[in-house]
């Protein structure tokens, strides 16, 4: 028969915590397995089950101030696997965004993978904090726009000089955003064909994302003559047009908008 602290593991790792007597839970929520691995509080971040916890049991002091020998907290756990959501709020506000365990990522860096940014109060995602780097030198603008989630980001950060970051290998949001698909969550006024041209190590932002299949997300923006070469003229013109069609619609809407005005008085 599985003793106590085993029936716990499995409860916090199989998801039937809410089954068992909550003082027990509280009682034992940093106790670890036999060989040392694992406590209660850490499975249940690490598995998505931090909701079936005592409400007791979710502070600052647990979840982000208990570590294990890696220097990770259920908090970590909580990020790395896309849990956050589970954590209250005041602990979010509490914590240490930039406090980093395996190859220095923090928790931001696997909340920008997950998607789960906006969980943070704006005000602290700061770019001191945000453009803190892994041991591979990105950060968490990087994995954003890996996975589509720059949007997320205060647009305060989200910057020609910020996204023009380089990795140890040379990567920038940038020129990721560019092969991933996420140049549409981007503010256009960044998207100058001046920052779409700069080299980084021979890649270009607009060459990837005409290479992978995502240049239509740059319409609208002023490309000249120059990109010829890159994006072809056939697409030349076909954002020539996209950008005389939408100066058309504006230059309408103001008309109408005057006439309005003057039939007012």
């Amino acid at each position: 028969m599985a003793s106590s602290i085993e029936w716990l593991i499995q409860a916090a790792t199989k998801g039937f915590l809410d089954s068992i007597d909550p003082n027990e839970v509280l009682t034992n929520l940093h106790v670890r397995t036999t060989n040392n691995l694992w406590s209660v509080l850490e499975l249940a971040a690490k598995h998505g089950h931090l909701d079936q916890m005592p409400k007791a049991a979710l502070t600052t002091a647990n979840l982000c101030n208990h570590t294990n020998t890696y220097n990770k907290s259920p908090l970590y756990y909580a990020a790395e696997a896309g849990f956050l959501h589970q954590v209250p709020k005041d602990v979010l506000d509490d914590a240490t965004y930039d406090s980093q365990g395996f190859k220095q990522q923090s928790i931001l860096h696997f909340a920008a993978k997950k998607g789960q940014i906006n969980l943070f109060p704006a005000e602290r995602l700061t770019p001191t904090v945000v453009l803190a780097t892994d041991a591979n030198g990105r950060s968490a603008l990087h994995n954003a726009a890996i996975e589509h989630h720059l949007d997320q980001f205060p647009p305060a950060v989200i910057t020609a000089q910020n996204l023009a970051m380089e990795d140890v290998t040379g990567w920038t949001p940038l020129l990721l955003a560019a092969g991933c698909g996420a140049l549409n969550q981007i503010p256009t006024e960044i998207l100058t064909e001046a920052e779409l041209t700069k080299s980084f190590r021979g890649q270009t932002a607009i060459s990837l994302a005409q290479q992978n299949g995502y240049i239509d997300q740059l319409l609208g923006i002023p490309i000249s003559e120059n990109c010829k070469s890159i994006v072809g003229q056939k697409w030349l013109n076909k954002n020539n047009a996209f950008i005389k069609a939408r100066q058309e619609e504006m230059d309408r809407i103001s008309t109408m908008q005057n006439d309005t005005d003057l039939d007012i008085f």
